[in-house]
């Protein structure tokens, strides 16, 4: 069996990411003259290896526009991975259709290896290209590809990233990931002459050699299906998609309940909730669920917990996705919205990942991960809050992943225990802003604890344009600094 450490791409010869991957290959194979790939060469993951190390099968799915045949299966390998996984091109409905085996390699770059023969395929008729990943630490970049954000190169269209951690084919997708899988594609026939290739009643040909795998799996499956689910990772670090939002184990039902809620302790678990949903009514609970929409608590009485769920307030650059008083999120995914949280009132935010807001182009608004402009009780413990805008060269931007002051009253008892403080360094002045505001009404916060969280440091090495922190008021009443740091270990100094 040929393992390939030199692609040729529509005619061009394209190396491996370093020369120590290509020593390690057993041989080298050239692919046809007019074959390529989804991903060029060139195409790298953005986002760091995953910290998953559970066993699991990662691929693609693709169709062609023409027939053609599929030459082999190729990923990205990421320098801590560090198993020998097994390539495998499925028909829609499960059916293997080739299979083989990647050599060993150390460090990180595309692996390529070829199948004993091509297989086959039918245009306009989807498949799957897959590799495992015994000991997980695989490529994925979140948002990358779905049917509204497909690849495509000449023929071939990616259309999602889809895993699997049972056997049979991939067919679970996570919040249009890419995983970096890949094939080998030719229009021209290989086959040599006098041989012939046969196709299977689905559309797909059936193999003409027997596959080789590295591990068990059967041939049959049941049908491909697309579901959204979480794959959490046994949790390490600080919250990421890996370790908040629906658990993989749970299929999510249309809401069909009322958007505003009025009846005391209301529970919603497994929905998938396609409006604002206000709370009105006490002991409200939101588990296992996504909220595409605002989650707002703004009524005397009135409280929310929501866990293991996901919240999108859009492209609103008006209104928080998430306010504003009495909440508790816990290991929730907030994005969109002017800011992902705004408090002004008894708010606990923990284990949770707050990023990706959202303004226009041309505007002049301020935005934050977390905000308040007045009020008390305020617990923020082990999240990961990234204000991730850019200037928008009109005076909109980022204000800080986290931000206090008093505008419409004190600040007073907001806590901010071992987070994680991301980097914005041409978005952001800092990364904190901690409520002491000479020109604001209420100007001095108390009861300000700031304890053991990280700042990153990002290319400037401050977090922020101008440094991790700003406005904290040491002499207020109650407000303490203590043990915090950049990335490195350094220690942070308001």
């Amino acid at each position: 069996m040929a393992i390939v450490s030199l692609l040729m791409t529509i005619g061009v010869v394209g190396a491996f990411a370093s020369a120590a991957q290509a020593s390690a290959s057993a041989a080298v194979a050239i692919a046809p003259l007019g074959s390529y790939t989804i991903w060029a060469d060139s195409d790298r993951p953005t986002s760091p290896a995953d910290p998953d190390t559970r066993s699991v099968e990662l691929g693609v799915r693709f169709s062609s526009d023409t027939d053609g045949w599929v030459l082999g299966v190729r990923y990205y390998k990421m320098a801590e991975a560090t198993s020998s996984p097994a390539g495998t091109l499925w028909s829609a409905d499960g059916v293997v259709l080739a299979r083989v085996s990647f050599a060993a390699v150390s460090g990180s770059g595309w692996q390529t290896a070829t199948f004993d023969k091509p297989v086959e395929i039918a245009a306009a008729t989807t498949y799957v290209a897959s590799y495992s990943a015994p000991t997980g630490h695989y490529a994925g970049d979140i948002g990358d590809l779905s049917a509204r954000n497909t690849a495509s190169t000449q023929n071939l269209t990616a259309s999602a990233g889809v895993f699997n951690y049972g056997s049979g084919v991939p067919g679970q997708s996570w919040r249009e990931s890419n995983y970096y899988a890949d094939v080998v594609f030719t229009a021209t026939d290989p086959t040599p002459v006098g041989t012939t290739t046969t196709r299977t009643t689905s559309g797909a040909p059936a193999p003409t050699t027997t596959p080789k795998p590295t591990t068990t799996a059967p041939t049959t499956t049941a049908p491909l299906t697309t579901v959204t689910a979480t794959v959490p990772p046994v949790s390490t670090g600080f919250p990421d998609a890996g370790n908040t939002g629906v658990p993989a184990s749970v299929a999510l039902s249309t809401y069909t309940g009322p958007c505003t809620i009025t009846t005391a302790g209301t529970v919603i678990t497994g929905k998938l909730i396609g409006c604002d949903l206000v709370i009105k009514a006490a002991g409200v609970s939101v588990t296992n669920s996504r909220i595409n929409g605002r989650l707002v608590s703004n009524t005397s009485g009135a409280s929310v917990t929501v866990q293991d769920s996901e919240i999108n307030g859009g492209n609103q650059e008006t209104f928080p996705s998430v306010s504003y008083q009495n909440l508790t999120l816990r290991r929730v995914e907030v994005t969109g919205g002017q800011h992902s949280v705004q408090c002004s009132a008894n708010c606990v935010v923990a284990d949770s990942w707050l990023h990706n807001q959202y303004i226009g182009a041309g505007s002049t608004g301020h935005v934050n991960a977390f905000i308040s402009n007045g009020g008390s009780g305020f617990t923020l413990t082990h999240n990961t809050l990234h204000c991730t805008v850019q200037p928008t060269g009109t005076g909109g931007g980022c204000t800080a992943d986290a931000s206090v002051f008093g505008d419409f009253g004190p600040i007073s008892n907001a806590k901010f225990t071992g987070n994680l403080f991301k980097a914005n360094n041409s978005g952001a002045g800092y990364c904190l802003q901690a409520g002491y505001n000479p020109g604001k009404a209420y100007p001095n916060p108390t009861g300000v604890v700031v304890t053991n969280n990280v700042f990153e440091r990002g290319s400037n090495g401050k977090c922020g344009i101008y440094g991790p922190v700003t406005a904290f008021l040491a002499s207020g009443a109650g407000n303490v600094w203590s043990g915090n740091t950049f990335d490195n270990g350094a220690t942070v100094n308001p």
